[in-house]
């Protein structure tokens, strides 16, 4: 999976989550103000590991700050896996 198709999965497993409009939801407003706490954190996380195989961990998803940041994190744990 490349950068955009991983961002825009992110994108919108987000927006399912949180139940919000796709194109309201922005690559760079930070993860907190979009409402997301530790629970939604949880159910992102697990959503993209299971309907993406992208290994999301709670840490990965607490160092990141946006959604944008959050799909580097992931991509650069991808590269180190393999």
């Amino acid at each position: 999976m490349d950068f955009e198709a991983r961002l825009a999965a992110i994108r919108a497993d987000v927006a399912e989550v949180l139940a919000m409009e796709l194109d309201h939801t922005c690559d760079e407003v930070p993860l907190s103000q979009l409402g997301i706490d530790s629970l939604t954190m949880l159910e992102i996380a697990a959503r993209l590991r299971d309907l993406h195989g992208l290994a999301v961990t709670s840490s990965t998803f607490l160092e990141a700050r946006t959604i944008r940041d959050l799909a580097d994190r992931v991509t650069a744990a991808d590269r180190g896996r393999r």
